[in-house]
């Protein structure tokens, strides 16, 4: 795909109708398979772990919450808030509630997200899908 055609592609959508595409493609994605059907078993958590970290590369593998730099009250908020999202996480996914981050470029979104994955393994034997921004992207496009 090209800047052109991605341009040609995106340039009228609005914020809330990318958003609704992005959901939707996801539903769908998670229609192959019933997360909550489909938990780890204790001989697989490593494994996951291990396959995680092969996909986050080496600037995430070793992200957690508690090593994510706050450097304004706002985050401190927000980790906190995650930090509670973790904890239920099967709840609060078995809900309908999904977690999205927003924010500028270089705030630390995907550090904490890797750090989440990795709780959803550690701690509720969840299986967990890793997606670049650009990849879903492209996926979605």
């Amino acid at each position: 795909m090209t800047p052109t055609d991605h341009e040609e592609k995106t340039q009228d959508r609005t914020l809330p109708e990318v958003e609704s595409g992005v959901c939707d493609w996801l539903r769908r994605s998670m229609a192959v398979r019933d997360p909550w059907a489909d938990r780890l078993g204790p001989g697989d958590r490593h494994s996951a772990m291990r396959d995680l970290a092969d996909r986050l590369g080496p600037r995430y593998a070793f992200a957690t919450l508690q090593g994510y730099e706050i450097y304004h009250e706002r985050q401190r908020k927000v980790v906190e808030q995650l930090r509670g999202f973790a904890e239920h996480m099967p709840e609060r996914m078995s809900e309908s509630g999904g977690l999205m981050l927003f924010g500028d470029a270089g705030t630390g979104k995907d550090h904490l997200i890797a750090a989440l994955l990795k709780i959803a393994i550690a701690k509720h034997n969840l299986r967990v899908l890793w997606y670049d921004a650009g990849d879903l992207f492209d996926e979605f496009y």
